[in-house]
């Protein structure tokens, strides 16, 4: 009888936890919408997922993007990384899982050639600042 109990005190409680940021479209993909779920996860990091809807293929954007990435960085003074391609299909919406040991970073998703991009292009469709 305790154990239902437990499971729905820490279910209740993890979701409780979790903090939801919308993040900003650009002229880019102005129809677009995306929102990042975070929460605390093992070893005191965040962790979340990306939800995207609404985004056109890459290569509508230009001819030669075909990928999403999804960049994080703490602050402006840091360099932006490469957390890795968010698939978007044919629905055109895309999740990505995201992990890091910031409690609060700033967040890009941009069109890019090829997934190991090095540095975000100028081909930005959603922006924001993701806390816990």
């Amino acid at each position: 009888m305790r154990r239902p109990f437990l499971l729905a005190l820490s279910l209740a409680f993890s979701t409780a936890c979790a903090t939801t940021t919308v993040l900003n479209t650009t002229t880019l993909s102005p129809a677009a919408k995306a929102e990042i779920k975070l929460k605390k996860g093992a070893n005191d990091n965040a962790v979340g997922t990306l939800v995207a809807e609404h985004l056109a293929p890459a290569a509508l954007l230009s001819p030669d993007r075909q990928v999403y990435s999804v960049w994080i960085r703490q602050t402006d003074s840091l360099p932006w990384v490469n957390m890795g391609q968010m698939q978007v299909g044919d629905s055109r919406s895309g999740e990505f899982l995201l992990q890091t040991p910031y409690d609060a970073f700033d967040v890009l998703v941009t069109a890019e050639a090829k997934s190991t991009a090095v540095s975000p292009s100028e081909f930005i469709v959603l922006r924001g600042r993701a806390s816990l």
